[in-house]
């Protein structure tokens, strides 16, 4: 075999190791385009998401988003990683795999939590997976809210006020969409039925209102509440997974406003 060939041979491995393995950790799979490793310059920071998956990442992009990202960036230079007060979740280090070195960001958040969340920084179109016309809820999936939930998760973790504001708008257009709703209407794919149902209208209202709980988001809670004002009584005795994720007394205060608002 010529030099030449062997070259390449090794170029190959070397590019194949580094689709399957940064540093000593093995990876699942690759991200969608554009945060697989098809471009890879020295600005390029890896967000690893919970399950292993690598997001090929800008860190001028980064920075823009978020003030969090801004320190970290600043305060990698010239170390191996980075420990970050009051955030436990997070691991900054730096990676090396074919002989390169990279920022690398362990995030607490599955990868298709990741994806929705890079995608809504990015100069990209809007995700297929939160798309659905506010006005009918036409194509939308109950599925969505827990995917919005884990994305405002994420985004108030690593500070990404732009996110939150463009989900928290969406919820709120799901809710203004939900007081148009009529049971029986066989045009409109949601029904009223029962709040255990949680893909029915006013299991839908009650988890709006509970999702603007959970993050602390005063405009939701208050057009959740809203919502729920549309369809009938739930009856408290009963185990409804919407409102799994909130105290007391953001139950009680909901059970006020229903009655106060008859």
């Amino acid at each position: 075999e010529s030099p030449t060939e062997e070259n390449e041979t090794s170029s190959e491995a070397d590019d194949m190791d580094f689709h399957t393995r940064i540093g000593s950790t093995a990876l699942t799979r690759q991200a969608a385009h554009p945060f697989d490793a098809s471009f890879f310059d020295s600005d390029t920071v890896i967000i690893r998401s919970s399950d292993n998956v690598p997001f090929f990442t800008n860190e001028k992009i980064l920075s823009l988003s978020s003030s969090l990202f801004r320190d970290i960036f600043s305060r990698i230079r010239g170390v191996r990683e980075v420990e970050l007060e009051g955030y436990p979740d997070l691991h900054v280090s730096i990676g090396c795999s074919c002989d390169q070195e990279f920022i690398v960001i362990d995030i607490p958040a599955r990868s298709e939590v990741v994806d929705v969340l890079l995608r809504l920084l990015y100069p990209v179109p809007i995700p297929d997976s939160i798309k659905f016309e506010p006005s009918t809820l036409k194509n939308f999936d109950c599925s969505y809210l827990d995917l919005a939930s884990g994305v405002l998760e994420c985004a108030r973790l690593l500070k990404m006020k732009r996110v939150t504001d463009y989900v928290t708008e969406k919820l709120r257009d799901i809710c203004k969409a939900l007081r148009c709703i009529v049971d029986g209407d066989e045009s409109n794919p949601i029904r009223i039925d029962t709040p255990d149902d949680p893909s029915c209208a006013s299991a839908i209202a009650l988890r709006l209102y509970a999702l603007g709980c959970q993050h602390h988001l005063p405009l939701l809670i208050s057009a959740g509440a809203r919502a729920t004002l549309h369809f009938p009584a739930y009856d408290a005795h009963s185990h409804l997974s919407a409102l799994d994720h909130i105290s007391g007394s953001q139950l009680f205060r909901l059970q006020a406003f229903r009655r106060n608002a008859v």
